[in-house]
């Protein structure tokens, strides 16, 4: 009887081990995405303020052009 108790025991231990784990590795996983679209915007945003893409702001334009 506890022996089987022991197990049990176990049991219910590595279960919850695991859904912690499960829980962790989803937030990982949600931050890396999230991590990897703000890199992005960071890169985005770095190549607008060296003029290397074309927008329809006032950063990447002159003044004649700001309202065509």
């Amino acid at each position: 009887m506890e022996e089987e108790d022991d197990v049990i025991a176990v049991r219910r231990a590595f279960n919850e081990t695991e859904e912690r784990l499960r829980v962790i590795r989803m937030r990982q996983n949600l931050l890396g995405t999230r991590l990897a679209l703000l890199v992005s915007q960071v890169d985005t945003l770095t190549a607008i303020m060296h003029g290397k893409i074309s927008t329809n702001n006032s950063i990447t334009k002159s003044p004649s052009q700001i309202y065509l």
